[in-house]
């Protein structure tokens, strides 16, 4: 569910409390979703004034009209033309027997923008619905943007596959099946993001297996799966799109872990998942151009403490073997934006406060050994900025 907004000139206030810009706000969705209607209310807040004051409140419901919602509201300036303001969304949606649901789901979602005098200015905002079938082992991840998805892990005799029916694959007589059936919630394929130990991993349309053989010896191996939806918005967004408006940044993701541990012969399997609450994707540079430039996933996670921020190359380590665990302690995350192709911003809200007043930063890099890496910083003041 996307949301974005423009402002233009309405006179030339100061902003110290004359509205001087119009913010055009639209909140779309796909025209295949099981959305009945959504009830959502909007509060904007200028940032540029001491202390930062609440100018308007607006509360609608949704008629549908090509899967899209629009409302013209007034945002505000200062002197220089600019001003910073802060929107908070609260929605209730409402769906048509997608899921088993009793009434509706709640999501919120804030960010600041910058209005500008005479101009229009866009931001997109992820306003992301989560919810939870009762099917045995499937559990659904029921977003706008998101993916539904089922997991389950199993063991096969080598035959099974038919990689080596007269002999063991590995020196073994057991195939570790990690398997997930994903789809977009608009019914495509996702972007599946595989790690863990080296495996047979296959990837086909909404499929992806690992096959891995176990081994002789004693050990514990993890294996994970993030599914990302390919979702692309109606217009490009550089705090959360490419250059082509396909999603980099995603809220509420499905990602599936499963472990093996081979004691003896005794073998204990586990599998879970979670929806982590942020993903970015991120390039990391180049050392010179021309040179290779991966790409990472930042996962970012809530918790009663404040928040994790863990990354994903892919194929590569899972779990506890993820290097480089920042972690906020006592801030409340409320937005996640790109600043660049390369570098994260973390939007908190300090404990008691409103308003999103700081902000950490997470840069995709090589690091002296050559090993691409995510490194983060503060953190600090809200200091704005590209995009």
């Amino acid at each position: 569910m996307g949301l974005g907004a423009c402002g233009g000139a309405k006179d030339g206030g100061d902003g110290g409390g004359t509205n001087v810009g119009v913010a055009t706000l639209s909140l779309s969705y796909p025209a295949s979703t099981a959305i009945e209607k959504v009830e959502y209310t909007l509060t904007f807040t200028y940032l540029g004034s001491d202390p930062p004051v609440v100018y308007n409140v607006e509360t609608a419901e949704s008629v549908r009209l090509g899967g899209e919602l629009t409302a013209i509201l007034p945002c505000r300036t200062g002197q220089s033309g600019f001003g910073l303001n802060q929107v908070d969304v609260a929605a209730k949606v409402y769906f048509n027997d997608l899921v088993d649901q009793q009434g509706p789901i709640d999501a919120t979602a804030s960010t600041i923008f910058q209005c500008e005098r005479n101009a229009d200015v866009s931001v997109s905002m992820l306003l992301t619905v989560v919810g939870q079938g009762n099917g045995g082992f499937v559990d659904i991840d029921v977003g706008v943007v998101g993916t539904l998805c089922s997991a389950k892990t199993d063991y096969k005799d080598d035959g099974f596959i038919a990689v080596c029916p007269d002999s063991s694959c590995g020196q073994s007589s057991t195939i570790f099946l990690f398997a997930n059936n994903c789809q977009s919630v608009r019914g495509t394929a996702p972007e599946f993001w595989p790690c863990g130990a080296p495996t047979d991993w296959v990837l086909t349309n909404l499929v992806a297996t690992s096959q891995f053989a176990i081994p002789e010896e004693d050990g514990t191996w993890r294996f994970g799966l993030v599914t990302l939806d390919p979702y692309r918005m109606s217009q490009v967004d550089p705090s959360i799109t490419d250059d082509e408006a396909n999603l980099r940044v995603w809220r509420g993701v499905w990602m599936t872990r499963a472990t093996l541990i081979k004691a003896g012969d005794d073998l204990t399997r586990s599998n879970d998942h979670v929806i982590v609450d942020w993903v970015a994707k991120l390039k990391v540079p180049p050392t010179s151009p021309g040179l290779p430039s991966p790409s990472l996933l930042v996962l970012i996670d809530k918790n009663d403490t404040g928040v994790d921020v863990t990354y994903l190359e892919k194929y590569g380590a899972c779990g506890t073997e993820t290097v480089n665990t920042h972690h906020y302690d006592g801030l409340k995350l409320e937005d996640v934006r790109l600043y660049d192709e390369s570098t994260v911003r973390l939007l908190f809200r300090e404990e008691g406060s409103s308003l999103l007043g700081v902000e950490a930063r997470c840069d995709a890099l090589f690091d002296a050994e050559g090993e691409p890496i995510v490194d983060c910083s503060g953190p600090g003041p809200l200091l704005g900025g590209a995009p």
